[in-house]
């Protein structure tokens, strides 16, 4: 029998029968189970009545961690936790055959500590943390923030070379990062699209002339700083002085809601925004880039972002600032517009070039379609698991 444990710092939700989560990434995990005969997720657990998330598949089995907010928290309570946490990381070490584990995590480090560990582990980087920690605060908490972070990282990196513990990175910017740190990195594109639905998608025929209707702008992810959603208000604003009929879908979940409502109140745009909030069901996220028309990726920083893949493979013409790993498949000028991070005019301008020009954004959505092709769960998935049972 052949079992793998994963932890991915993720919060799952529990109504007394069944678990759930609100993190998609689940749906490309799950891809182990054609790989080992039992499946072990380590997470934090809210109980939670009438849950309306994504239900657990019903493999995956559920080891439950004392529950803290956010790394933050986690650090704050650390002192009262190790003794739970170290416990459960000795435990897991005979349970399992392999260990997926959160890059950085304290968690992680107490797992890969482990003897039993050892030779066993492999971790998963999915964006830059010191820009994360930067980005999410605000005034003089953005230094000691970035600080901790870089600190975490490091002692992450020497613990990984100490076990040879392998390392996949989401988009060649991080993989590049760690492979001069002397890690064995693999790069890795996470999508949930599976390739019988990225055939099925690559035939939908889009509507791209604009003349006469509302253009429909779609944006997909948190609602956190370091995404720079609230930028979109200010982008939809230029936007509106050259073309009225311009509507604005917010499909995510987010510290940054409020703001983002407040901004849109400000300039009197409340009646062209639309946030839809979260956990809907893969069909329902697949209708999001189906019946919008622009794909807008305002973020200050990112790993790869992987709702990039399905606007693509959707033939969507795209604006996006140059965070991450975008322009590992945004190429400027052929299958997407790509700006200065913070730029909302430059961002406004892109958009409008593709309202103006309905030839440019059926050219760039072919282009997308081109970009992406092969790019689905299962090779993902395949190269992580693949490298490490072999």
């Amino acid at each position: 029998m052949r079992r793998l444990l994963v932890f991915n710092d993720q919060i799952l939700f529990y109504d007394g029968n069944n678990y759930s989560s609100q993190d998609p990434f689940v749906g490309f995990i799950a891809e182990a189970r054609k790989y080992f005969d039992r499946v072990t997720l380590l997470s934090r657990v809210v109980r939670q009545q009438g849950s309306p998330h994504m239900p657990l598949p019903e493999f995956f089995e559920v080891r439950e961690l004392p529950f803290y907010k956010n790394i933050p928290d986690l650090y704050l309570k650390f002192p009262s936790f190790y003794p739970a946490l170290s416990e459960i990381a000795g435990s897991l070490s005979g349970c399992c055959d392999f260990f997926w584990l959160n890059f950085a995590h304290p968690v992680s480090a107490m797992i890969m500590k482990e003897p039993g560990a050892a030779g066993k582990a492999f971790s998963l980087v999915r964006g830059n943390y010191m820009l994360d920690a930067y980005y999410k605060n605000s005034g003089l908490m953005k230094y000691p923030a970035f600080l901790s972070a870089l600190f975490a990282e490091r002692y992450y990196v020497r613990l990984s070379r100490k076990t040879r513990a392998p390392l996949f990175a989401v988009g060649r910017s991080l993989s590049a990062r760690y492979s001069a740190m002397g890690l064995d990195v693999t790069t890795i594109y996470p999508t949930l699209v599976s390739g019988k639905e990225a055939l099925d998608f690559s035939s939908l025929k889009r509507d791209y002339d604009f003349s006469g209707r509302p253009v429909k702008l779609l944006y997909m992810g948190r609602l956190s700083r370091e995404k720079g959603v609230v930028n979109l208000i200010d982008v939809l604003g230029e936007v509106v002085k050259k073309k009225k009929e311009v509507h604005l879908t917010v499909v995510g979940e987010g510290d940054e809601k409020e703001r983002l409502l407040e901004r849109a109140r400000e300039l009197d745009l409340e009646d062209k925004v639309t946030l839809a909030g979260s956990s809907f069901p893969r069909s329902a996220i697949y209708n999001f880039f189906r019946d919008n028309d622009i794909f807008v990726l305002p973020s200050l920083t990112e790993g790869f972002p992987q709702v990039i893949l399905e606007a693509l493979l959707f033939g969507m013409p795209i604006v996006s600032t140059d965070a991450g790993s975008v322009r590992d498949v945004l190429e400027d000028g052929r299958n997407s517009f790509v700006v200065k991070r913070g730029d909302s005019r430059a961002m406004a301008e892109r958009i409008l070039a593709f309202i103006e020009n309905p030839p440019l954004a059926e050219k760039f959505g072919s282009h997308s379609r081109e970009r992406v092709s092969g790019m689905t769960m299962e090779a993902e998935a395949g190269k992580i698991f693949n490298k490490i049972i072999s």
